[in-house]
Formats: structure tokens, sequence, C-alpha cells
């Protein structure tokens, strides 16, 4: 695409956000809030964020701007640690049209940034491909096997997108005796700096918590603990915790021979209330997650290009139960029901 030449301005006159252009630059915390600040005026009008994600998406898209992956599949997307940049010309894009702002600014910003806004449900809609909906076209429900085959499980479900409820699939795994809070604190305290790796070559997710790190979420006292009124989720890139861990949990009995398990685990527990909000992941594969105890309800969202085909989906996973989702393709939340501890733990296959 070829650049068209930026007007020349006075330089003694201002922009429109009220900065001098030739002498103040917009931080990455400034990108931020302009962000939010479009968010917030979006949802004060009586949008859901599935709706502003949705007419950001179609703005990006009236502004010629490239929201389906070319040729060889992927789009340019600059990743960082739990960080996903658009490009110059989209992130300007979408400030431009939802707050008038002048893109000079952010253009003279993102030229020398690497990272621009934190990975959210906007960011991962417009890196996303556009799908074909046969992943849920005539779907009207989560499939729920009771037993299951790796040749049923290949030839209906693997590699199609299609999620599926598998039960019980973890009724001889360790980890449904000995896991929770004081287990996954002590495993962290056995190796040194693991857990300053989760926060900062891993990924924290502390939802709607006060942890602002995992090291933080590991100094819970014993009171805090028991009440259960906080939920977290992360990944764990440390090799020598992924060994304690899989000594706990197998690799699921359904899945390919040939398929290639990630490194990667995920863990999230909690107590009752909202998990995760809405969001769609860039991740590198499908995705399982293993109930390991406690109860959770997935609410399956599809992509705004198959809402006349496909519809959303409810499903309870309980204990013991291992629930399949290709969550680059499947919008997704959860809620995590009354009653004991919710600890999930999952990874991805190729």
């Amino acid at each position: 695409m070829g650049k068209k030449q930026a007007n020349k301005k006075d330089p003694n006159s201002e922009a429109s956000t009220g900065k001098n252009s030739k002498t103040e630059k917009l931080t990455k915390e400034d990108i931020k809030q302009l962000m939010q600040k479009a968010l917030d005026k979006a949802r004060k009008n009586g949008l859901s964020t599935y709706e502003i994600q949705t007419d950001l998406t179609n703005a990006l898209r009236s502004q010629n701007v490239p929201v389906k992956p070319s040729g060889n599949g992927s789009m340019t997307l600059l990743k960082c640690t739990s960080v996903v940049a658009l490009t110059v010309v989209s992130i300007a894009i979408v400030l431009v049209v939802c707050l008038d702002l002048s893109s000079e600014e952010l253009l003279d910003f993102v030229r020398s940034q690497d990272c621009l806004v934190p990975s959210n449900l906007l960011v991962n809609e417009v890196g996303r491909p556009i799908s074909d909906c046969s992943m849920c076209r005539g779907l009207e429900a989560v499939p729920i096997e009771t037993s299951i085959t790796k040749e049923i499980f290949l030839q209906n479900y693997a590699y199609s997108g299609r999620p599926v409820l598998i039960k019980q699939a973890t009724s001889d795994w360790l980890a449904l005796e000995y896991f929770d809070y004081h287990f996954f604190r002590q495993l962290y305290e056995k190796f040194p700096d693991s857990a300053e790796m989760v926060d900062s070559d891993c990924n924290f997710l502390r939802y709607q918590t006060e942890f602002l790190t995992f090291v933080d979420f590991l100094k819970m006292d014993d009171d805090k603990v028991n009440r259960l009124d906080w939920y977290v989720g992360w990944s764990n890139c440390d090799r020598r915790v992924m060994k304690e861990l899989r000594k706990y949990y197998e690799r699921p009995f359904f899945l390919p021979d040939d398929s290639v398990s990630s490194t990667l685990d995920w863990i999230f527990i909690g107590g009752a209330g909202p998990g995760a909000g809405l969001h769609i992941d860039v991740v590198d594969a499908s995705s399982w997650q293993a109930q390991i105890r406690g109860e959770k309800i997935w609410t399956l969202v599809p992509p705004y290009e198959c809402e006349a085909v496909c519809r959303q989906m409810n499903v309870t996973v309980n204990q013991g139960d291992i629930f399949v989702l290709d969550t680059n393709i499947w919008f997704h939340r959860t809620e995590i029901l009354e009653g004991e501890i919710s600890i999930t733990i999952g990874s991805e296959y190729d």
C-alpha cells in the first residue's frame, strides 16, 4: 500500500487532542487510555463488548485495512509477553474512527514502539482468520461423549474446530487428589525463580483480582485462600515445573498418536463467579482443558460471520471431564459454579 504524504501543519498549531504534535508524543499508557475511552463511550451508548468489536472490525474493513490473513495464512502482528500489537495503519484507523484523533501523533508514536495495546477482544478479532463456519454449522449443542476412541475423535473433532465434552476422562489422574492452592504454591517455591518466570516469560491472568503478579498471588494468606473470592489463570513455561506437573496428569487418551502436544501448561483456579470474560485466543493449536475440581460453565459464541448459520451454546464441565475447543475460532467465556474451588489444567495439541 503506497504511503500518503501527510499535510504539513503550522508547528505552533495544536492537534485536535489539544497536544502539540511537534513537541509531545503519546506514551503507551496514552494509547491504552484512548482505547479504553473509546470502549467506555460505546458501552454508554448501549453496545455490548461483542457489538463493539464487530463494529470496529467493520470500520477497519471500510477503510481497506486487511483483517483477513493473506496468502501465507498470517497477518502482520507483533507479539510480546501477553501483548499483541496491531499494524500501524490499523491502530491509527481504530482511534481516528472512534475519537476523531489526529493520526500524525499516532504515527509518530507507533513508528517507535514494538507493542501498543494489551491483548484483548478487538485486537485478537482483527488478526484472526475468517471462518468458513464448518465448525458450527448445524450444531445445536456441544457434543458430549461418554467414551470415545482415538479414531472417532480424529474423524469428528480433532482438527474440525467442533467442540466436544468428554465425560470422566481423567479418572486415574493423581491431580484429582493432590491439586489445590497450596500444591501450586509449594511447587513454585521448590524451583528458584519459577514464579518470577510466569510474570516475565509466561502469562499471568489476574482477571478481577487485586493480584498484580503471579508472585503476589502465591503470597496470599490462608484467610484469603479460604474465602475463594478470587479467580486467576496462568501459563507455565518453566520445564522444571512442567516435569513435576505432568507426574499428576497424563496426555488425554483420545488424542491422535501422531499429534504433537505443547510443552505449555495452562492452570485456572478460583471460586464461584465470573471466570474469563468473552474473548478469543491467539494460540498455536486446539486446546483441551481438564476439570480437576469444581464445576464450570462454558459459553461459546460463534464468530460474527457465522451468526446466520450457527448458534451460541452453553456446556457444564464437571470434575473429571475434559473439554476440547479451538479457542482461536470460538469466542468463549466461563462461569464458576457454587461449591468447591474450581481447578482446571490444560494444554494444546497439533
